[in-house]
């Protein structure tokens, strides 16, 4: 029989329980959650320091992942697509400044800790080197000059 523990780890991460816990780490003056909200449209307040920036983050995301519902899973490759397209597209638009494309970046290392661990946790019992072979070695390589 599972644990509840570990039969945590194993489901997915969910569109609310990621994008809250971006409000958690980045701030809730750029992402600010609405707990108690029922869709994706009262999910963002309108008090964000970059309100326009984080709207269309978060439903790029919504849509990458074909949320239909705030408790969809999400997935890793269509969340940092979602976040790759929002950040060439603001980058080029010419209204993105230095702070906003700087909040994008943290937004998708963050993204990248949240989903990797995750992962992590579900794949813990999954051997990664084969049997007989050696595991990689870190070499030291001198530095150029």
């Amino acid at each position: 029989m599972q644990d509840s523990n570990s039969a945590h780890h194993n489901s997915p991460v969910t569109f609310r329980h990621l994008i809250r816990r971006l409000a958690d780490e980045i701030g809730r003056h750029h992402i600010p959650v609405r707990t108690g909200a029922k869709d994706i449209h009262e999910f963002i307040g309108p008090d964000s320091i970059h309100h326009e920036l984080v709207n269309d983050l978060v439903r790029a995301v919504y849509k990458a992942n074909r949320c239909g519902y705030l408790d969809a899973p999400v997935h890793a490759a269509e969340t940092f697509n979602a976040l790759g397209q929002i950040r060439g597209h603001w980058s080029q638009s010419g209204r993105a400044d230095v702070d906003q494309i700087n909040l994008i970046d943290d937004i998708g290392w963050t993204v990248r800790e949240l989903l990797d661990s995750g992962a992590k946790a579900a794949n813990r019992d999954v051997r990664t080197v084969a049997p007989g072979a050696e595991p990689a070695q870190v070499l030291r390589l001198r530095r150029a000059r």
